[in-house]
């Protein structure tokens, strides 16, 4: 049997990007300024209002400014500015959808969570598009294109460890974990048998895990 065969039923491009964690590039250039130029490196200021989504400078004590530059997002859009991206989850006290009482809301999209699973999660952009997913979702194997073995997502209530949202056995023996990255939410399916598979027919090509 292949291992997992994920099918999204909705444009989730927004939330599966991969963002990977390289450093593409600094530059640093000259430029007139009111600044000292005998202080040591580490003297390097931030300089808030150059920040982009995906840059930050900091003006050097010589008198010169240094640009970092990174493949994904390391500030997210406030009120017109910029501030650096948290991926703690805290209580949502926003007044916005309050049926998910955790929330991300210092990334590039705010991430909503629920206390039980089976109320989905929720996706928030700047625009005030919402994507709702984790919706409806079910288990089951594939074999030339026949499912079979099809089970429902079990009833789950959030846990936290080491900064993530955990689902307790949300299938017989799997666990949803979720994890806020910069630019993106992670959503893990952790097998905690490793005979899991052998409960299904050896003839079985993929494990099917989907949800709208």
């Amino acid at each position: 049997m292949n291992f997992f065969k994920d099918t999204f039923t909705i444009n989730f491009v927004k939330l599966c990007l991969f963002f990977p964690i390289i450093l593409l590039g600094s530059f640093t250039y000259a430029q007139k300024a009111s600044l000292g130029i005998h202080g040591r490196a580490n003297d390097s200021k931030d300089i808030p209002s150059k920040r982009t989504a995906y840059s930050t400078t900091v003006a050097n004590p010589d008198g010169t400014f240094t640009g970092n530059v990174f493949s994904y997002p390391i500030n997210y859009l406030k009120e017109s500015s910029y501030y650096p991206i948290d991926l703690k989850i805290t209580d949502n006290i926003s007044g916005r959808h309050l049926n998910f009482p955790f929330v991300n809301a210092t990334n590039s999209f705010k991430s909503f969570l629920p206390t039980e699973i089976s109320d989905g999660l929720l996706s928030e952009f700047d625009n005030n598009e919402i994507i709702r997913d984790m919706l409806n979702p079910k288990m089951y194997v594939e074999l030339n294109g026949i499912a079979s073995d099809m089970t429902n997502m079990s009833q789950s209530s959030i846990e936290f460890a080491n900064d993530k949202a955990i689902f307790n056995n949300v299938y017989e023996s799997i666990n949803l974990s979720i994890e806020i990255q910069n630019g993106r939410r992670k959503a893990d399916y952790v097998i905690l048998d490793g005979d899991f598979l052998e409960q299904f027919p050896q003839e079985s090509e993929y494990l099917s895990l989907i949800h709208i």
